[in-house]
């Protein structure tokens, strides 16, 4: 804590962290709660679980319609399927499709850490809403 707040006092926050960490014996019931599937879908958790439940599975349900798992599995039979006849004659060369497939790789590792050093100084709420306004 001292390291995120630099020279800032520290010992209020410190000790309000440490209260809200202490069990309470106002909290020891629903501590102990064990919620099934119907009650987060139904939202009759204690600290209401449905929006992170929605947010998280349509986070997977974007990720799977923009098609981009198939694209990056399929590459290079697709590559292959629309690139111009080569001779195949030679096995040990590698193909156009394959130093296509490497690219698209490439493409995705780059954009994959632009996007990280944007979740870092945006936020993830932000990114997260800008990503699925975008796929919309």
């Amino acid at each position: 804590l001292q390291k995120l707040r630099k020279n800032a006092d520290i010992t209020k926050e410190y000790e309000q962290i440490i209260m809200a960490v202490q069990p309470d014996s106002s909290k020891s019931s629903t501590s102990n709660y064990t919620a099934s599937v119907f009650d987060v879908l139904l939202g009759k958790t204690p600290d209401n679980l449905y929006h992170q439940v929605l947010v998280s599975t349509m986070s997977m349900v974007f990720q799977q319609a923009s098609g981009i798992c198939g694209i990056s599995f399929f590459s290079t039979t697709l590559f292959n399927s629309i690139s111009a006849p080569q001779n195949t004659s030679d096995v040990s060369k590698p193909k156009l499709a394959q130093y296509l497939s490497v690219a698209l790789s490439a493409v995705g590792a780059l954009f994959t850490l632009i996007g990280m050093y944007l979740a870092n100084h945006l936020g993830r709420r932000a990114m997260m809403l800008l990503s699925h306004g975008l796929m919309a």
